[in-house]
């Protein structure tokens, strides 16, 4: 009827208001021969004229409540004067228009201290098929607020197969991507990726002809908290620079109040990203490995200390302190980009992880150098969509083609072939999935996603953008790592704790050997070489002389020892053969 054209405009006059509806009535009763132009709706000039006497009828009203004189006395004034001469009343008249407040035909009519106009509110109307119909509208505090409640003729496609859907994307591999010779192609040749891939299989599904536009300031889509104006892909599907969104746009309730979502065609999470560990060879002391360093020295401190904290800080809020800790850090925690937070990751040893959405982390494993890893499992849980302009009849058909591409497992194929199939670490699995973004009312997008899914596509996409193009060789997410047995260099740490232990006895025997062997020289007036000769040959021999005699300071040479006793001069000498 309107030749597909898309119009969007304003309506400052309800007509659906008591005032508006009394006035038509009247209006309708009117003499056309009497009032030459009632035949017609009244003019928006008519109706603020209509509202500006108004205002004008209530000022001279509050004038008069107010006992202000208003009436002109002496000689009128010249409108041509220079400088011009006030009206002395001028300033009463200009603050009592300030301050009326009515409800006129454009709704309600209020002024602010500058004397322009607040707080009234225009519908938005939409040009469709069957007429205008409203889809919202705009004030000066909320802005636009797109609401759309009914979804007339949802899978009503007619006009676009013979026209070319502008299909909007961001730059993000393994998703969407430049060709290594991409000069020598044209238009949507000029990519590849997992969306690219989708795309195709799509239009295929709906029947439709297509062109990937880049979004021009690569933002995924996110609304200004001031001006409440969309910017990225959602802005070009709000502002109807775009008719579908493919990538790795996620769901969420604030973007569903504005455009249309096809049925998720990849499911996915938050993860944390950390730097592999370097593999180190086991040492001499690799028994101590099974537990931490700490705990060897002191668990029980360790306990009692944990115990202590956890009871004394119990009743304040850990994550609180969390965000407040990570908000005040030097240097800031937040990147920018995916790009600098994995490269902060790199670039750290390993003190710093990265919190991304699951599916680049899967794919970023899979690129060399091949040094990140992905640990535990997701923190949350959501999904990527096919975005849509609200009330697009697109929405069904793209919701439709992405739960067919998820059936036929087309979703995890594609997963596979882009994530893994492609990877230069090698082959992985992931769990995550992705989903289409489309219009409301896109039924078609919906089926294209469905007989994708259904016929294994979506998962034969996943793997050839993520895991067949991998950089970091072949990986085993399932296989668990062999225990190997340690080897006699992995335990010569406790031969080195018990030679170290030997060693500290003989030392300490030493020492002991000297100071007793010093305390027996000074008791038995010898030198101290004597004393440790004795010593040592009474340790080796069990006796303190040459050949079983006994070193005396009286007799130098001792006798050999018999059986019988004798006590002479407080010193005992055994002897057998005295004269």
């Amino acid at each position: 009827m309107h030749g597909g054209a898309n119009v969007t405009g304003f309506q400052l006059v309800d007509f659906n208001t008591p005032m508006v509806i009394k006035l038509m009535q009247r209006w309708n009763k009117l003499d056309q021969r009497e009032y030459p132009g009632s035949e017609s709706p009244p003019k928006y000039s008519s109706a603020l004229t209509y509202d500006g006497v108004l205002v004008m009828a209530e000022a001279f009203r509050n004038l008069r409540r107010q006992k202000i004189d208003i009436s002109r006395r002496g000689n009128a004034g010249d409108c041509l004067a220079n400088p011009a001469a006030p009206w002395a009343q001028g300033i009463d008249m200009e603050r009592t228009l300030k301050q009326v407040r009515i409800q006129g035909l454009t709704g309600n009519v209020q002024f602010d201290h500058y004397g322009r106009r607040v707080n009234y509110t225009m519908d938005v109307f939409e040009l469709k098929n069957t007429g205008p119909r409203r889809i919202g509208y705009w004030n000066d505090v909320d802005k636009l607020v797109l609401i759309q409640n009914e979804m007339p003729f949802p899978n009503d496609t007619s006009g676009i197969e013979n026209r070319t859907v502008v299909v909007t994307t961001i730059m993000e591999g393994p998703y969407v991507m430049l060709k290594k010779n991409h000069e020598l192609f044209e238009g949507n040749d000029r990519y590849e990726g997992y969306c690219v891939d989708l795309a195709s299989e799509i239009a295929k599904h709906i029947g439709i002809k297509y062109k990937i536009a880049i979004v021009p300031d690569g933002k995924y889509g996110a609304r200004d908290p001031e001006t409440k104006i969309w910017n990225g892909m959602v802005g070009e599907l709000v502002h109807g620079k775009a008719e579908i969104a493919i990538a790795p746009l996620t769901i969420t309730l604030v973007r569903e109040e504005v455009i249309d979502f096809s049925k998720p065609f990849m499911s996915l999470g938050i993860s944390i990203m950390i730097k592999k560990p370097q593999k180190s060879k086991p040492g001499v002391f690799s028994f101590l490995d099974p537990l931490a360093y700490e705990i060897w020295m002191c668990i029980v401190f360790a306990y009692i200390g944990v115990s202590v904290v956890l009871f004394l800080r119990s009743k304040i809020a850990v994550y609180e302190k969390m965000w407040t800790y990570m908000k005040s850090a030097e240097p800031t925690v937040f990147g920018k980009t995916t790009a600098e937070g994995v490269a902060r990751v790199r670039k750290s040893k390993g003190k710093f992880a990265f919190l991304l959405e699951s599916t680049m982390n899967e794919y970023i494993e899979q690129r060399k150098p091949c040094d990140t890893m992905k640990v535990g499992g997701n923190l949350d849980s959501k999904g990527y969509g096919v975005a849509t302009p609200k009330g697009s009849p697109l929405r069904n058909a793209v919701n439709l083609a992405v739960l067919k591409l998820n059936e036929q497992g087309l979703l995890d194929k594609l997963k596979n072939k882009w994530w893994y199939d492609k990877g230069e670490c090698g082959s992985g699995g992931g769990d995550s999935k992705v989903s289409l973004n489309v219009t409301k009312g896109g039924t078609p997008v919906n089926l294209a996603v469905l007989k994708l899914s259904e016929a294994g596509i979506l998962d034969k996409l996943k793997n050839k953008w993520w895991y067949d193009k991998g950089e970091c060789g072949p990986k085993d997410s399932g296989s668990k790592d062999k225990t190997s047995a340690l080897s006699l260099s992995n335990v010569a740490g406790v031969f080195y704790i018990l030679v170290g232990g030997l060693g500290l006895a003989m030392l300490v025997a030493l020492i002991e050997f000297c100071y007793k062997s010093r305390a027996e020289a000074k008791r038995m007036k010898l030198t101290f070489t004597e004393a440790m000769r004795n010593k040592a040959r009474l340790s080796i021999t069990g006796s303190v002389g040459e050949n079983g005699r006994v070193l005396t300071p009286d007799c130098p040479k001792a006798v050999h020892t018999g059986s019988s006793l004798r006590q002479s001069s407080g010193l005992a000498v055994v002897s057998s053969d005295l004269p």
